[in-house]
């Protein structure tokens, strides 16, 4: 198959892929990347929680959010000379272990 009949044959694969099932074959590539799309939303919605009026009842919550925003700066600020970091591994992990905690 030449390059180009292959290349449209690919997209139209994950675009069919995306409708049907919300992802490709692409995210298979780099999970990193793909959940790198998440570190904005997330730090919105800590920075919002923080302002909400429930948060000083909840002591537990503002500490993790607060902590949550920390590592995003870390993660933001991180020299990636790998694919992946320290700041990397340290937000997704500690994401993963409060993942009940980001909600509304």
């Amino acid at each position: 198959m030449k390059t180009w009949k292959k290349e449209i044959y690919l997209e139209i694969k994950w675009a069919y892929q995306r409708a049907r099932y919300g992802y490709d074959d692409t995210i298979k590539w780099s999970f990193e990347d793909y959940f790198s799309q998440f570190i904005k939303p997330l730090k919105e919605f800590c920075e919002e929680e923080l302002k909400s009026e429930y948060i000083d009842n909840n002591p537990d919550h503002k500490e993790i959010f607060e902590k949550t925003l920390k590592l995003i700066k870390n993660h933001d600020t991180a020299e990636f000379g790998m694919p992946s970091s320290k700041a990397t591994f340290d937000l997704w992990g500690y994401f993963g272990a409060h993942i009940g905690y980001y909600w509304n």
